[in-house]
């Protein structure tokens, strides 16, 4: 919060000048890789999870202002059939939000996720979004806010909550998934 005084006065409260978003990073859940192909459909289990996800979010009062997925089958899946739960109609799907394209290395992964978000904040202040993707792209984005995620797994529609405050990235929660209880999660 910032409070600005105008003489002796007059003090406003200009709330409006610090971006404050809750962005969710969402893993795909559970699918079967199709032969010869690095993607795939979910699973009855995939469904599962993205299903009890979807009632996380209704019941923790998640409002997405929009919900953000990369194109590969998994995610797709995934995004919509929590969107289905959440009565979301509108996906943006974006390559920015792939696992990896083949020629990128690590950085140059956490550096496209990076981009992604940042643009994404142009657009809007103090919004909550979801992000599914893919379990790499997810921990390189994590390890360059020099948090090491590579002590610790991912599962499938595992989700890692961000606050994002302008240039600065606070990882409030990593990978909770009191909504897998019961559910194998790899």
């Amino acid at each position: 919060m910032i409070w600005i005084m105008f003489g002796l006065r007059k003090i406003f409260k200009l709330s409006f000048l610090i971006k404050t978003m809750k962005i969710y990073l969402i893993r795909h859940g559970h699918y079967l890789p199709e032969w010869n192909s690095k993607d795939g459909f979910l699973t009855e289990k995939g469904k599962k999870q993205i299903e009890n996800l979807g009632l996380r979010f209704l019941k923790e009062k998640v409002n997405f202002k929009k919900i953000y997925s990369s194109p590969k089958i998994r995610a797709r899946e995934s995004a919509q059939e929590c969107c289905k739960i959440l009565g979301i109609e509108n996906i943006i799907y974006s390559e920015g939000l792939i696992e990896i394209n083949g020629i990128e290395n690590e950085k140059d992964v956490a550096k496209r996720m990076e981009n992604f978000i940042e643009d994404i904040s142009c657009e809007f202040e103090k919004d909550s979004f979801g992000i599914f993707s893919h379990c790499y792209a997810i921990k390189y984005l994590l390890n360059s806010f020099d948090f090491d995620s590579y002590r610790n797994v991912l599962p499938h529609a595992g989700v890692t909550l961000l606050d994002y405050s302008g240039k600065k990235i606070k990882i409030l929660e990593y990978n909770p998934d009191k909504h897998l209880k019961g559910i194998e999660s790899y």
